[in-house]
């Protein structure tokens, strides 16, 4: 279906204009409810007045020590604003402060750092964020924030979250070739990083995400980040660091497969590169987590290879995670890549022997179905470009083994040229979904089939999201990765970009920079 006009439910626009007072101490008694309920001209504190300093801050932020001419560990300053609510809704709120913070809504508390502070700088809207419900109508927004050692400062804003995408009759907002799902709803979830997102559902409900944290195709010097969404899939909340790389900063951490052990125990193997995305490849580093994704155990493997997808847990205990490798004619020509599954009998800790799947095959996803077979999807070697109008891929080889992985047949084609990276999910009845990376001229994005006969034959595709972007050099999207939750909702995560930042006309209209998105879809869509 063709979306020739959305409407996008953005929220509201984030207040620019302030009311700041101060400077305090932090062990003045913090302001009554009552007082927080208002915008006030002058304030009271500790039998001392403060006029109110009229403040805008198009960017967000606001700079106290500059206001109140510098700034020592421990001041404090309020600052107020008014919001206008045109219908009943939810605002998602970001922040972040240097360095404790804390919130009120019309007088009523809804989010503090007291505790622990801002935890991470640079101070940015992605530092913490939570969500508010708002009724239609105005409404105050009260902060107090105390200064942290080394500057006083507070930012704030609405993050980009793709509320809803709706089909509408009236000629606004036209987004001409773009496709969403009737139906589902669309989430800019994490900003300006994202890619190669994997989703695991973990046993308490929470959906735990694995994306690379900067704003390339692998070429900045980044590692692999969790973050955790605990409301299905609708917001997301920075979790921790995975990989590491500390010892050698001009290193690139990418390229992981993610899953649970026996233990229950997040277990992630992550690849990388040298600056840049150069050879050789970094041995791979083995990530081991027993919280939830808090915080990590890592240690290096001696092999080179390349995880990706889901590590698979098997029936005796074993773990398997799909890779591909190199074969290559010295250190720096790649001749072919090859895929495989490589196990651990340890839960993650050591890896060691590994089954081929398929020669001229790299990025494979691996299922274990109900039955017991497991199905590989993997992308093949490009046969023909088209004169460089298509990526990389040559479609997705489907293989089954009925051997825990040790033997595979031969594979059956499932996708076409240029529809590659894809993901396998098994739903709850029996149906197995294929999710693709879609970069076709004129579809970039992410396109969706289903199984009802364990893969022997496959639905039409259906586009879930996608826009008429026609060069790959310039539009990066695609890698999707879904979970099914309790209620059968689907929650797809993939990721949207440019690839260099004065390309971003080239990517999607309502956000031209790189993010993770997640649709909210069901199954009885397709």
């Amino acid at each position: 279906m063709n979306v020739s006009n959305v409407q996008i439910l953005a929220g509201l626009a984030w207040p620019s204009a302030w009311s700041v007072f101060g400077p305090m101490d932090k062990s003045d008694p913090v302001l009554d409810a009552d007082v927080l309920n208002t915008i006030p001209k002058e304030l009271r504190v500790a039998r001392r007045a403060f006029q109110g300093i009229k403040v805008e801050c198009a960017d967000g932020r606001i700079d106290f020590a500059k206001l109140f001419g510098g700034h020592k560990e421990g001041m404090t300053a309020y600052a107020f604003a008014e919001v206008v609510a045109r219908e009943d809704m939810e605002l998602f709120v970001g922040a972040g402060a240097d360095w404790w913070m804390q919130w009120w809504l019309d007088g009523k508390p809804i989010y503090d750092t007291l505790e622990t502070g801002n935890e991470e700088s640079p101070y940015s809207v992605q530092n913490h964020e939570f969500k508010i419900a708002l009724a239609k109508g105005r409404h105050v927004l009260a902060v107090r924030v105390i200064s942290g050692s080394s500057s006083f400062q507070l930012v704030s804003g609405v993050p980009d979250k793709l509320r809803a995408a709706k089909i509408i009759t009236q000629d606004e907002n036209p987004l001409p070739g773009c496709q969403l799902m009737p139906g589902a709803e669309f989430y800019v979830a994490v900003d300006s990083k994202g890619l190669w997102p994997n989703l695991t559902l973990m046993s308490n409900g929470d959906i735990v995400a694995m994306i690379y944290n900067h704003p390339s195709h692998g070429f900045g010097c980044g590692d692999i980040e969790a973050w955790v969404s605990r409301d299905n899939g609708r917001s997301w909340n920075f979790l921790s660091v995975v990989s590491d790389h500390s010892d050698k900063p001009g290193h690139v951490r990418m390229n992981h497969s993610v899953g649970l052990n026996a233990r229950n125990e997040l277990i992630a193997l992550v690849s990388g590169y040298n600056e840049g995305r150069k050879p050789p490849l970094l041995p791979v580093q083995v990530c081991i987590s027993d919280d939830g994704g808090c915080t990590w155990r890592r240690h290096a493997l001696a092999d080179d290879f390349v995880p990706y997808g889901n590590i698979v847990l098997l029936p005796d205990g074993r773990l398997a995670s799909p890779f591909y490798h190199w074969r290559v004619k010295d250190r720096n020509e790649v001749l072919h890549e090859d895929s495989g599954v490589i196990i651990s009998g340890d839960n993650g800790r050591a890896w060691g022997e590994s089954y081929g799947i398929a020669e001229r095959t790299s990025e494979v996803h691996v299922l274990r179905c109900r039955d017991g077979k497991l199905l590989a999807a993997a992308r093949t070697d490009c046969v023909d470009s088209m004169d460089n109008m298509l990526p990389h891929g040559n479609g997705i080889l489907l293989f089954a083994s009925h051997d825990e992985g040790r033997t595979w047949g031969a594979g059956k084609r499932v996708s076409p040229p240029g529809q590659d990276n894809a993901h396998l999910l098994e739903l709850r009845d029996g149906r197995l979904l294929l999710s693709l990376t879609s970069r076709i001229p004129g579809l970039f994005g992410v396109v969706l089939r289903m199984s009802a006969d364990g893969g022997a034959t496959w639905s039409v595709p259906r586009v879930l999201i996608s826009m008429p972007a026609k060069n790959w050099q310039k539009t990066d999207c695609g890698y999707p990765s879904s979970v099914q939750l309790p209620d059968d909702t689907i929650v797809t995560a993939y990721y949207f970009g440019p690839r260099l930042p004065k390309w971003r006309v080239h990517t999607l209209p309502w956000h031209q920079r790189y993010h993770m998105g997640v649709a909210r879809w069901s199954s009885s869509q397709i």
